[in-house]
């Protein structure tokens, strides 16, 4: 079995890629959502049975920022 090395190994291991996102629910009710961008990637670990849909729109509302600050 490899380990991941990071973040980027994630992501990359899942769809290749090629996802816009990841999201992983976990046994507690919390989600890990990846997201990748051009520079980077953003991870996002919530609490228990959150509001995902306004995670996801923050994410795509902040998107060009998140890129821009990963520098």
């Amino acid at each position: 079995v490899e380990r991941s090395r990071g973040l980027g190994d994630v992501y990359k291991r899942q769809l290749g890629g090629q996802a816009a996102r990841i999201d992983i629910k976990k046994d507690d009710g919390s989600n890990l959502v990846i997201a990748g961008f051009s520079k980077g990637y953003l991870a996002v670990e919530t609490y228990p049975n959150p509001n995902i849909g306004l995670i996801y729109l923050l994410i795509s509302k902040y998107a060009d920022a998140f890129d821009s600050a990963l520098t």
